[in-house]
């Protein structure tokens, strides 16, 4: 099982979003147990975010999320920029 980190980073590595652009990944009940969400994409972005996702929905429809401290409310959450891959 993938991490949610190692998940959120394969999406910021096929997408490439814009500089500026984050993509946040939240735990949420049941399976899957991760949405994803993103500020603005143009739209080759955009074609390469949809088609990501529908197939990690199938490949990783469940994340383990145990290395992500706990916020308010209980659920988790990750926001990374693509910067923040390129080191």
């Amino acid at each position: 099982m993938k991490s949610a980190n190692e998940l959120l980073d394969e999406i910021l590595r096929c997408v490439r979003p814009q500089r500026g652009s984050t993509v946040v990944l939240t735990q949420v009940n049941g399976e899957p147990n991760w949405v994803v969400s993103t500020g603005m994409l143009d739209e080759g972005a955009l074609g390469r975010f949809n088609t990501k996702i529908v197939d990690l929905r199938k490949s990783d429809p469940c994340v383990d999320w145990s290395a992500v401290p706990e916020r308010k409310g209980g659920r988790r959450q990750i926001v990374k920029w693509l910067s923040a891959l390129e080191g």
